[in-house]
């Protein structure tokens, strides 16, 4: 009924989520920008969950930067296809939005995407001594 473009789960955020329940610590932060995440579905318990949307519309790199890092057991943030169709649906965010948040996040040199496929992407901070993208 006109939701169907953010209530789909492509096979690719389901991949997204996989990486992070396979590579996030026990107590970490997993943070998305809508409810339009199939999360949840396994270890709930062991994880902290949040929304990154206050941070990311309008886009301040800084204060994501500041929300990834202060969770000392690490933190990731989601972005999919789904919760992009879901913030302009629902949430008023302009559609030219998330190509200048993919942008964004991609050229800031403290933040690193660490998992992506076809509809989804995930995004941490770099860490320790690592200083630049090519570090990885």
């Amino acid at each position: 009924y006109g939701n169907e473009r953010f209530e789909m789960v492509r096979p690719g955020e389901m991949q997204a989520l996989a990486y992070l329940y396979d590579n996030a610590r026990p107590g970490a932060t997993l943070l998305s920008i809508t409810g339009s995440l199939p999360w949840r579905y396994r270890d709930v318990e062991k994880f902290q969950y949040g929304s990154a949307l206050p941070v990311l519309y309008p886009l301040d790199v800084r204060a994501l930067e500041r929300r990834l890092r202060a969770d000392p057991e690490g933190a990731f943030l989601v972005i999919t296809t789904s919760q992009v169709y879901e913030a302009v649906d629902t949430q008023g965010v302009e559609p030219g939005w998330a190509p200048e948040l993919s942008r964004a996040l991609r050229s800031t040199p403290t933040l690193d995407v660490v998992f992506e496929s076809d509809s989804a992407y995930v995004v941490s901070p770099v860490l320790g001594e690592r200083i630049g993208k090519g570090d990885r």
